[in-house]
C-alpha cells in the first residue's frame, strides 16, 4: 500500500503522515517495533526496494516512512518499486511526504497500484483556514475564538506560522503583528492593492468592513488613474502616494474591489462576505 501526502502546504502534509503513523501504532503496533524511518531521496529508494524484498519476522504488517520516494526515483527503478509494492500490498503500509504539487507524469506510474491514496493539501483560502486553525487550536486546548482569528489572520494562510504563533500566544507571548497603531481605512485598502502578506489581519484591526467597502471604489479609481499617468482633480498627496504603490495588475485589483463593492450594495452579501472576493 501507498500512501502519499503531499501539496504546498508543508505542515498539513507532514501531519498528515504523523496521523497515519499513530492510527498504524494504534491498531498494529503500539511498541513502534515494525516501524521504519528510511533516509530520503534515492538513498531511501533503494533502501525501500530492500525492505520490499524481505519480509518482517515480528508483524504480519510493517509501516515504512521514506520522503520524496516519488520525486527522487530514477525512472530506471519506478518500474521495479511498483512491482515491489504490489507483490507486498497487503502486508506493507508505505507513506511519503512529497513537496510542493505532484505532477501526473510524476503520479502516472504509481496510479497502477491496486492501493494507493494521494492526500494533497492546497493552500487554503481565508474561510478554509480559519475552521482549520480553529479545530487545530481546539485540539490543542485552546478555546479562545478572538486570539484564534487575530492569528489565523496574521497567518495569511500560512499553517507553520499559525503553529508557532498560536504556541507563542498560548505561552504568554504577543502576536508577532500586534502593534499599537491602529490602521486607517485607506491603509487596509492600500494592502489589498498591493496584495500585501498582512492585509487580512491590518482589516481585522481595522474592524469595519462597511467602511473599506464604502472608500474603496473611490480610491481604487484613483490608484488605476495615478497609474495610468492622468491625475486631474487628485489631490496631489494622494497621486504622489499612489504613484510610488507596485501592483502587479492594476486592473485585476481594481476589478476585485470593484465586485467586493456591488456585491455589498446589491445584497449579494453582507460586507464581511464580500470582502472575500479580493482573496
Amino acid at each position: 500500500m501507498l500512501l502519499v501526502c503531499s501539496g504546498e502546504d508543508s505542515y498539513r502534509a507532514l501531519e498528515k503522515a504523523r496521523e497515519l503513523e499513530a492510527a498504524f501504532k494504534l491498531k498494529y503496533d503500539p511498541t513502534g517495533s515494525v516501524i521504519d524511518r528510511l533516509a530520503s531521496g534515492k538513498e531511501g529508494v533503494d533502501a525501500l526496494l530492500s525492505c520490499l524484498a524481505t519480509s518482517s519476522l515480528f508483524s504480519p504488517r510493517r509501516f515504512i516512512r521514506v520522503d520524496g520516494l516519488l520525486t527522487s526515483c530514477p525512472s530506471a527503478k519506478a518500474k521495479a518499486l511498483v512491482l515491489s509494492l504490489e507483490r507486498d500490498v497487503d502486508s506493507t503500509i508505505v507513506v511519503t511526504v512529497e513537496e510542493g504539487e505532484l505532477t501526473q507524469k510524476v503520479l502516472k506510474g504509481y496510479l497502477s497500484l491496486s492501493k494507493f491514496h494521494h492526500y494533497e493539501f492546497v493552500l487554503l483560502h481565508p474561510v478554509a483556514f480559519l475552521k482549520w486553525a480553529t479545530e487545530f487550536a481546539s485540539k490543542q486546548g485552546v478555546t479562545d475564538q478572538r486570539m484564534v482569528q487575530a492569528i489565523a489572520d496574521a497567518s495569511q494562510g500560512n499553517t507553520w506560522t499559525f503553529v508557532n504563533e498560536l504556541m507563542k500566544c498560548r505561552a504568554g507571548g504577543e502576536l508577532a503583528s500586534a502593534s499599537g497603531k491602529e490602521p486607517s481605512v485607506y491603509d487596509v485598502i492600500d494592502r489589498f492593492l498591493m496584495s500585501k502578506s498582512d492585509r487580512w489581519s491590518t482589516l481585522r484591526l481595522f474592524d469595519d468592513a462597511n467602511a473599506v467597502l464604502a472608500t474603496v471604489v473611490n480610491q481604487a479609481r484613483s490608484f488605476v488613474l495615478v497609474q495610468s499617468g492622468h491625475t486631474t482633480g487628485i489631490h496631489p498627496y494622494v497621486a504622489q502616494k499612489l504613484s510610488r504603490m507596485r501592483v502587479d495588475d492594476p486592473s485585476l485589483a481594481y476589478k476585485k474591489l470593484a465586485t467586493a463593492f456591488v456585491w455589498s450594495r446589491t445584497s449579494v452579501a453582507n460586507a464581511d462576505e464580500s470582502i472575500e472576493v479580493l482573496g
